[in-house]
């Protein structure tokens, strides 16, 4: 019987490293561009988070025919959830209600014994800021007919530190506009992270 030739299958160890290290600059190269899109993401979803409540509080001052309103919070998953926070930035979260009728005094300040409570706009993720203008500082309102209640358009930046040098980069950014007939639209011209006008 003739003698069978021996073939080795498979990898040499040097095949196996170029293999190795061919992968690892692949990897180097991909995941900081993964992570930009998984930030990109993030902001993105929470402007249009923002911008949802915005347009919901309108539809039902519109559809109710009464004052309604988004306020800040620093405690909105509270079981008494109040209208709060630091000023300007929304970043711990917002409240949705309708103003009722003993509240129209004062509408910007959530009562939970007279309004009505629609949503809650939870904290933003880690490293995402949502901050806004003087006209817009403690809540946003809208009139019965959808119209505003602010003075000028409201504002809103959404950004976050992209380049981790510790300052929000307004390039990344998203800014969320509320104009004075209440309509709300987002852009990625961010005029400024930190106090937009």
């Amino acid at each position: 019987m003739p003698a069978m030739d021996r073939k080795n299958f498979g990898f040499s160890l040097i095949e196996l490293l170029i293999a190795m290290v061919l992968v690892a600059i692949l990897a180097a190269i991909a995941i900081p561009g993964y992570q930009a899109l998984i930030k990109g993401s993030r902001i993105t979803s929470m402007t249009n988070t923002l911008l949802s409540d915005i347009r919901l509080a309108r539809s039902e001052a519109i559809k109710r025919q009464e004052r309604s309103a988004l306020c800040r919070s620093d405690n909105p998953t509270a079981v008494s959830p109040s209208c709060g926070g630091t000023a300007n930035d929304w970043s711990d979260g917002w409240l949705v209600y309708v103003a009722g009728p003993t509240n129209l005094s004062n509408p910007l300040i959530y009562n939970a014994a007279t309004d009505v409570l629609l949503k809650v706009g939870l904290p933003a993720e880690l490293g995402i800021t949502i901050k806004t203008d003087a006209d817009a500082d403690l809540a946003l309102q809208f009139n019965g007919d959808g119209s505003s209640g602010e003075i000028d358009v409201a504002v809103y930046a959404i950004c976050d530190d992209r380049d981790g040098d510790g300052d929000l980069d307004k390039a990344y950014g998203r800014q969320v506009n509320v104009s004075l007939v209440g309509r709300g639209s987002a852009t990625d011209n961010v005029l400024s992270c930190d106090a937009p006008t």
